[in-house]
């Protein structure tokens, strides 16, 4: 005797269900199926992740093998968790083998596996090709963040002013009247940042905050950031905004907003600005409180050296935790940094310290002579920093000897030779600021 089924959608009773659903239902069976493979989609990453974290070496032998497939998606698989090892060249040529089908997801995993190689102008031509293809939230904002890493403002609000004329896309409308706000253009970046919170985007209500703040208008910016508090509890950059309106002109209120991000946020971006933000207001045993947090949650190097800031401020044992920041990031450059720290706190004899350790793990190159004429400046040396910093110069060239040498002239009172380190140092500095104040300075000297 032949079993009937009854159908869960519709009632009916059948021999064969799996034909019934195919014929009568097939975009329930489409949409079951979907859930399957994304749930068998989650637990495979999770399964990869588990043996990344246990077994790191057998887990590259295992993505080896399996970037060999002939299937798009396990490359793709394999392309990403590179990607999220730092490994950016492996993820870029598995990315290359299948880029030609034109996927927006493989084009955006280009675009940021050659911003992250620096390689600009290849990763904006990938991210566009992204937009062209359907993905566009991701890639504009990766674009944007390009362009204003290379400070090409214009070039950002015009891309922004083509590409809102083809989407109406309230993320585009908020990155639009972000871009507004930087250039200066206040009041229209108010309009667009408000066409955005018609569209439901939150983003538009930060940015709106962004061009009130700026000018001049903080009331309405707080009561504008309030509102965005009630519809997205969640979010935290109103918080950051609120306390950054604060900030100079009245701490209890900057204090409070920070100490309501402090109970809702925990990630790494979150917790170094919370550190900076209550040293620079002078609570200095909520920055420590902070910062040992973030040591136990995220174990960071650079929380390692924010606290033997901390440490340094406080008279403790900074040491310690620049050990250990060295350890976690051994370089010249993390050297350099902890000399400098030093020497903001006028310890030049522990600036010696870490510079005779950075000399001999790395040798004596312009950077770390450099720094050699920095600690002897402090120390009042005068000729033996000038001859430090020409020493860097003549191992390569760099603003910050010659900079060196002019503040050498003009503490020793020679004045034609500090103009002329002066003219010199322009012609290495591209620093338009920088320029400006050189030329200031030798109009003073000259006068």
């Amino acid at each position: 005797m032949e079993k009937n089924y009854i159908c869960p959608i519709c009632g009916a009773k059948v021999i064969d269900i799996e034909a019934h659903m195919l014929q009568a239902h097939p975009e329930e069976v489409a949409r079951q199926e979907k859930e399957m493979l994304h749930e068998m989609a989650r637990q495979q990453r999770e399964a990869m992740h588990e043996m990344r974290r246990m077994q790191p070496g057998i887990y590259e032998e295992l993505l080896k093998e399996l970037e060999k497939e002939e299937s798009r998606e396990i490359k793709k698989i394999c392309a990403k968790e590179y990607l999220s090892m730092n490994e950016v060249e492996k993820a870029a040529k598995i990315f290359m083998e299948i880029v030609d089908d034109g996927d927006a997801e493989v084009y955006n995993g280009l675009g940021i596996c050659y911003r992250r190689m620096g390689k600009y102008e290849e990763a904006l031509k990938f991210f566009k090709k992204a937009i062209e293809y359907g993905e566009i939230e991701t890639a504009v904002a990766n674009i944007c963040d390009i362009y204003e890493q290379q400070q090409a403002f214009v070039e950002e609000e015009e891309f922004l002013s083509k590409l809102i004329k083809q989407h109406e896309n309230g993320y585009l409308y908020a990155l639009y009247a972000r871009i507004l706000t930087m250039v200066g253009k206040y009041k229209f970046a108010e309009e667009i940042a408000r066409k955005a919170i018609e569209m439901k985007e939150g983003d538009g209500y930060i940015y709106l905050a962004f061009s009130l703040i700026l000018q001049k208008r903080e009331e309405e910016a707080e009561e504008i950031l309030k509102e965005f508090n009630e519809k997205y509890p969640d979010r935290m950059h109103s918080y950051i905004l609120l306390a950054n309106i604060y900030m100079e002109k009245d701490v209890e209120k900057a204090e409070k907003y920070l100490d309501m991000l402090h109970e809702r946020a925990s990630e790494p971006e979150i917790l170094d600005y919370l550190i900076k933000s209550f040293l620079s207001i002078g609570k200095m045993e909520k920055a420590e409180e902070v910062i040992k947090e973030a040591i136990k949650m995220h174990n960071m190097p650079q929380y390692h050296l924010l606290y033997g800031i901390i440490l340094l401020m406080k008279g403790g044992n900074e040491e310690k935790e620049f050990e250990a920041f060295l350890e976690s990031f051994p370089s010249k450059d993390s050297y350099v940094k902890i000399i400098e720290i030093y020497l903001d706190g006028e310890k030049t004899d522990k600036a010696w310290k870490y510079l005779k350790k950075a000399e001999i793990l790395y040798g004596s190159d312009e950077m770390l002579k450099c720094m050699r004429g920095h600690i002897l400046f402090e120390e009042g040396n005068i000729d033996e920093a000038m001859e430090a910093y020409e020493a860097s110069n003549s191992i390569k060239e760099n603003i910050d000897a010659h900079v060196g040498i002019i503040k050498c002239c003009m503490k020793a009172g020679k004045i034609d030779a500090a103009i002329k380190a002066c003219r010199k140092a322009l012609n290495v500095t591209e620093d338009e600021g920088l320029k400006k104040d050189l030329e200031d300075l030798i109009k003073q000297l000259e006068g």
